[in-house]
């Protein structure tokens, strides 16, 4: 692996800072209370609650909305600058550590704000590190600086950020760094929305995460949709697939682990699996062995596969942004998914080794494989909203536009000999564009998803 992640765009570092250990303020010192001009917005209060039940580490129970607020100003600076998931991750890693995500006015020595800049190490005035923008801009550049050649995108979040910060204490940007994974991952979007469809009991089903975070199924009864609340709490979008005679829905949980849900005699039954993941999950039936692909804390590609009566986990490398979405072309396991620098890759299985190829395009949000015919198709949302396909034929892969407007990663699937792909429209709602008889159609299904 070794030699993909070298090729995969790098995340941010930062100019050196001195140990930040915070002191009690004086007198005259104050918590700086917001990081906007403005007080936290009901979004960051509601993104504050969900945020509370996940986190594990020093914000566990601890995160509000004035947190909420500087996580939303970080994150955007990251998006402004076209910067990867991964630049935020380690932005907030830091933060977590530094300030518990608080835009402080005092500290150890002169150090100030987010990040607990020294002025008098370079980082700026007084005034200019107490703005969260600038504070966030400058870390950036550091992190750039010291990670030339977009080294920051591999490697563990930890290291990267004490490399930046120079703290007295390193080991503990590695601790927050799961929780920085997640809060990143729950705030940053479209990758993490989408929607799963498989044929079970000769019925089409598809998953979705409804508004209330339980795990809902649309299916079709041959004459007209209907819905059933599977309850549960997860985030992101499901993964279905049919194991033998039993139906299973994998997903992340509100945890951060995975867990799934499982149909036998007509009965559901969730489970949890373990492990620590930021992504939704893909499964896929590779010969006898069932795999269930996500992306990890350490931002790169893990799969737990079930062989042997027990689930086992397998690190495999890459730097990805997106959830994973595997299939099964002929011989060959392959798996989809967005890289650190928004194109396709795929990381592929011949029965001896992985091996990753950049297959180009501008993606935001996870891509959908499945097979049509002797066809291998790749669905996405692209950069302008509307859904795409990457398919191989004739040896070469050719990208088409396939237009509407969707606000999630879809889900492809084929449905007798109809090719069906499945997203969340610009209404919130379910939409389905489905191949037949030559030609594309959209169709609104309803319902209210997330």
């Amino acid at each position: 692996m070794g030699r993909i992640r070298a090729g995969w765009l790098a995340l941010l570092t930062v100019a050196a800072a001195t140990a930040t250990v915070l002191v009690a303020p004086a007198a005259n010192a104050a918590v700086v209370p917001n990081c906007t001009a403005g007080p936290p917005t009901a979004a960051d209060t509601a993104f504050a609650a969900r945020m509370n039940g996940v986190l594990t580490e020093k914000l566990e129970g601890a995160f509000n909305g004035t947190r909420a607020a500087c996580t939303r100003v970080i994150v955007n600076v990251v998006r402004q600058r076209n910067l990867p998931q991964r630049a935020a991750e380690i932005a907030l890693a830091t933060a977590i550590v530094e300030s518990g995500i608080t835009n402080l006015d005092y500290g150890d020595r002169d150090s100030l704000g987010l990040y607990q800049q020294r002025p008098s190490q370079g980082w700026g005035t007084p005034a200019e590190l107490l703005n969260p923008v600038y504070a966030t801009n400058a870390f950036l550049d550091a992190m750039l600086r010291k990670y030339p050649n977009n080294s920051w995108m591999t490697g563990a979040i930890g290291p990267i950020c004490q490399e930046i910060q120079i703290s007295g204490f390193p080991a503990r940007y590695g601790e927050e760094a799961p929780d920085a994974v997640r809060i990143a991952a729950a705030i940053w979007g479209a990758p993490e929305a989408g929607v799963s469809g498989v044929v079970y009991d000769n019925l089409l089903r598809v998953f979705a995460r409804g508004t209330d975070g339980a795990l809902w199924q649309y299916y079709w009864t041959g004459t007209e949709w209907k819905t059933q609340d599977l309850g549960g709490g997860f985030l992101g979008a499901p993964a279905a697939v049919v194991h033998g005679n039993v139906l299973r829905v994998f997903v992340r949980g509100n945890d951060g682990a995975l867990w799934q849900n499982y149909l036998v005699d007509g009965r559901w039954t969730w489970q949890r699996i373990g492990g620590g993941i930021t992504s939704a999950p893909s499964a896929v039936l590779h010969g006898a062995v069932l795999r269930v692909f996500a992306r990890a804390n350490d931002g790169a590609l893990w799969q737990a596969y079930w062989a042997n009566g027990e689930w086992s986990w397998q690190d495999l490398g890459g730097g990805i942004s997106s959830p994973p979405s595997a299939v099964v072309h002929g011989a060959v396991l392959r798996v989809f998914a967005r890289g650190n620098d928004g194109a396709l890759w795929q990381n592929y299985w011949t029965g001896g080794e992985w091996t990753w190829q950049d297959l180009g395009g501008g993606l935001t949000s996870a891509p959908s494989a499945v097979l049509h015919g002797s066809v291998l198709r790749v669905f996405a949302r692209a950069n302008d909203g509307a859904l795409w396909q990457n398919y191989w034929a004739n040896n070469k892969w050719t990208w088409q536009d396939l237009g509407g407007g969707i606000t999630s990663a879809p889900s492809a699937m084929m449905h007798g000999d109809i090719l069906r792909a499945f997203a969340r429209g610009n209404d919130g709602a379910l939409w389905q564009n489905y191949w037949a008889n030559g030609t594309w159609t959209w169709q609104r299904i309803g319902g209210a998803i997330t």
